[in-house]
């Protein structure tokens, strides 16, 4: 594929160039939809600045989370070493495992989204319409960059899916000259999708919160059947499922609970 590209005589990832062309496209279509719902153009940049701090400190969390298995034996050897070398040799390990996870970035961005609202006094129902659809459609340009640099790769084509199988011959992360699942392309399909039937809800007026509980729902029965796609070895696997995999569970018990309660607060006003 395409891993890196010649900007200035230094070679850039590809995933780079389309996460910040991804940002970009969100932000026009945020001015668009702000337009529609006549939201505060201002306000909407200020959160998606606060939202971004968010999901790049969430993406990176997770990232550690998802590999402390194998940080407990560094973090064992580190400790023995006193003194600043220890130290230096500790940020340096770290430093140099930056990772992004994506589930991260999506829950460290919806938190800073609904507190920073809050904390402003903004109408975080029309927020919520205004700047959701934009998720998916920076979430896709995420995922083609994933294709293009070859990471987050799939499983080898094998059987049914041996037809849609693409081989890499020059990524620096997948292994190349294997027919693999394009479940990175898979997702960018299914991100646009979303975005697509998002900015309909949200033209149309739906509730905020309903159109976030639609969102988290259908991407997460998608990323859990997707996993079993994934071939890269860092999944975080617990008991057979990634840990991708639990928080998609997760985030389907807390959708299911919300929407039992909701249904309960309306009998009692009934």
């Amino acid at each position: 594929m395409y891993p890196f590209v010649m900007i200035f005589d230094r070679a850039v990832s590809m995933y780079t160039v389309c996460a910040l062309s991804g940002l970009v496209f969100a932000f026009l279509l945020i001015l668009i939809l702000a337009r529609v719902h006549k939201t505060s153009i201002e306000d909407c940049l200020y959160t998606l600045v606060f939202c971004v701090m968010g999901m790049g400190l969430g993406a990176l969390l997770l990232n550690y989370i998802t590999k402390l298995p194998a940080y407990i034996p560094v973090i064992h050897t580190l400790s023995k070493s006193t003194g600043l070398q220890g130290l230096i040799e500790g940020l340096r390990f770290f430093l140099m495992d930056v990772g992004f996870v994506f589930y991260g970035g999506l829950l460290g961005a919806i938190v800073t989204f609904f507190v920073y609202t809050k904390w402003m006094g903004f109408d975080t129902d029309k927020m919520l319409i205004t700047m959701l659809p934009a998720i998916p459609l920076f979430a896709g340009f995420g995922r083609i960059g994933c294709f293009l640099i070859g990471c987050c790769y799939g499983k080898e084509a094998t059987g049914v899916l041996e037809p849609v199988g693409i081989a890499f011959t020059n990524s620096p992360i997948a292994p190349n000259g294997i027919r693999l699942v394009p479940v990175a392309l898979f997702e960018a399909g299914f991100d646009l999708m979303l975005t697509i039937l998002l900015v309909s809800l949200s033209a149309k007026k739906a509730k905020g919160k309903k159109l976030l509980m639609l969102y988290l729902t259908l991407y997460a029965v998608f990323r859990f059947f997707a996993e079993f796609l994934r071939g890269d070895l860092v999944r975080g696997i617990w008991f057979g499922l990634s840990t991708s995999q639990w928080i998609s569970i997760l985030i389907l018990i807390v959708v299911m609970a919300s929407y039992i309660s909701s249904v309960r607060v309306k009998k009692v006003h009934i």
